[in-house]
């Protein structure tokens, strides 16, 4: 009885790794495909579900999973097909296998093979192995790779070392690499390294080594970086850095932004610049505003914002002052733009104030309009109601007031159309072309 405890509990933990695994989304994505293949089958017929001679039987454990098909909803369909599965697998695990493995491909196929497979690995892997390469043929099903070398690894962590040479080149064994790899950094973090630097195949060290490293970034994420720049290339070596630079930022925002510094232009230093000027920004955001500077041109304006938005939460006079002291341009357009919209989000009142005393031209204009914009997401009638008392001159009054009044019709359409009763033609003209051209 103590070993058909043990075998069961095998069961259901597989059959949760297979549920977690496919995902509800797939599920419900292949259901109609899955299900006319059946239904349209020999696998399921009235004579094969209701064969049932004996209440408990093996007969009743197949005709319980052919059940489970005629079930519509994904969801519980996927629940029942893994219950019943699991349980006529372990009253008779041969039968179950040869069955499963005349299946049509589908969802509840890839799951037989997360219920079957490790259960067979925990006491014979050569014949997991063997049955996983004849079986597991898609992406999604060959994720169970990983759920047998996470068993083995946990075990035996030499014996799984030794059984990767068993799986199939490609993705069956990168996804085993990976969990070998894993499952070895949390013990042995050097070992683990050490191993992973020295596989032969170019593909599968870079595999391995990433995982290593992107378990050390946790712990020790300059070192985790400095590994990366020498023995990685390409999307591993972003993949890694991206995750050592977000925990160096955490702990030692200056030595990341010193990193940061030295990346290559692109996607990854842009993203990383904002995860590091918000952590400097959170110690001293006159410093981080400072750093900014001196990152390329072209990533300065998204990088700065991040910066800014953190000021304006500490002290949204100095962030003012910093963006109205900034060089005329289109730099300083963008900031403007901006701080002013989320300033105005949260104090209306400060902001006006504070772009009142903007110089004309590009900044007054970028200032109106984001004003405008910013009050609308929490008073838009408010911001509309401003924004129309504007001299008629305001260069930038009617785009700012379109805006605003955007905000006001998607909150309020019945009290928005009112108020526009109350406009100058030209105000109308500008917010409602259409309905004033009909009548």
């Amino acid at each position: 009885m103590k070993q058909r405890n043990h075998f069961k509990a095998i069961l259901l933990t597989a059959c949760l790794g297979a549920v977690l695994a496919i995902g509800v989304h797939h599920l419900a994505r292949n259901h109609e495909t899955t299900s006319g293949a059946l239904a349209g089958g020999m696998i399921l017929t009235n004579a094969a579900v209701a064969e049932s001679p004996a209440p408990g039987g093996i007969n009743s454990q197949r005709a319980a999973v052919l059940e489970s098909f005629r079930e519509t909803d994904p969801r519980l369909r996927a629940v029942a097909f893994g219950r019943a599965f699991a349980d006529w697998f372990q009253r008779d695990p041969e039968a179950a296998l040869d069955w499963l493995r005349q299946m049509p491909p589908g969802n509840e196929y890839t799951q037989g093979l997360f219920i079957a497979l490790p259960a067979i690995c925990k006491t014979d892997p050569q014949r997991a192995l063997a049955l996983t390469a004849d079986m597991a043929t898609t992406r999604e099903q060959k994720f169970v790779y990983s759920v047998m070398f996470d068993q083995l690894a946990k075990a035996d962590l030499p014996s799984a070392v030794g059984w990767l040479q068993s799986v199939p080149t490609g993705e069956a064994r990168e996804n085993a690499l990976r969990t070998v790899a894993d499952n070895w950094s949390r013990s042995d973090l050097a070992g683990a390294l050490d191993w992973a630097k020295n596989i032969e195949d170019a593909g599968e060290r870079a595999s391995a080594t990433e995982s290593v490293l992107t378990m050390l970034a946790a712990t020790d994420p300059q070192r985790a970086v400095d590994l990366a720049t020498q023995s990685l290339t390409g999307d591993a070596l972003d993949r890694v850095l991206q995750k050592g630079l977000q925990e160096l930022a955490a702990t030692n925002p200056q030595a990341a932004a010193k990193a940061v510094a030295g990346l290559p232009e692109g996607g990854l230093q842009m993203s990383s610049a904002t995860t590091v000027a918000r952590a400097l920004a959170a110690q001293d955001t006159a410093a981080a505003v400072a750093w900014v500077q001196t990152l390329p041109a072209a990533i300065q304006p998204v990088v700065l914002n991040n910066a800014l938005d953190l000021w304006l939460q500490q002290d949204a006079g100095a962030a003012g002052k910093y963006v109205s002291e900034m060089s005329a341009g289109s730099a300083q357009t963008a900031a403007i733009s901006h701080l002013t919209e989320n300033w105005a989000e949260k104090d209306p009142a400060a902001a006006i104030a504070w772009a009142a005393g903007l110089s004309t031209g590009p900044a007054q204009n970028a200032a109106v309009i984001s004003l405008a914009s910013g009050w609308a997401r929490s008073d838009p009638a408010a911001a509309v109601r401003w924004t129309a008392e504007l001299p008629a001159e305001t260069p930038a009054r009617l785009e700012a007031l379109r805006g605003a009044y955007s905000y006001w019709e998607m909150a309020d359409a019945t009290a928005a159309a009112n108020y526009l009763g109350g406009l100058s033609e030209n105000d109308r003209n500008a917010l409602k072309p259409a309905t004033i051209a009909a009548k």
